[in-house]
């Protein structure tokens, strides 16, 4: 699964998905994140998470919208989860 000590970022469940999926990662510490979701030209699609966490285990939910609640069309997606330098991504696939 990969991960660097400070964070965890476990591939989402389920892959591909239609109406929703669910994105876990573990903090080893308090601190500052960013969740953001990016389409594959790289535009960010909508920020999920963003700001101070406790050390913790996280799970989000995406129902596939973006951030003006429009639902994304199908293909591949990108999330990236960023703590300070360390930043962690995973592809994620749309099937409508």
């Amino acid at each position: 699964m990969g991960g660097n000590g400070d964070y965890l970022l476990y591939q989402n469940y389920p892959n591909p998905f239609n109406a929703s999926t669910v994105i876990r990662y573990v903090l080893t510490g308090p601190t500052e994140v960013s969740l953001k979701i990016y389409n594959i030209t790289g535009k960010e699609i909508i920020t999920l998470a963003e700001g101070h966490q406790p050390a913790g285990t996280y799970q989000l939910i995406w129902d596939g919208k973006d951030s003006n609640g429009q639902p994304v069309p199908s293909g591949v997606y990108f999330y990236r989860l960023e703590r300070g330098a360390l930043v962690q991504t995973k592809a994620m696939s749309v099937v409508r």
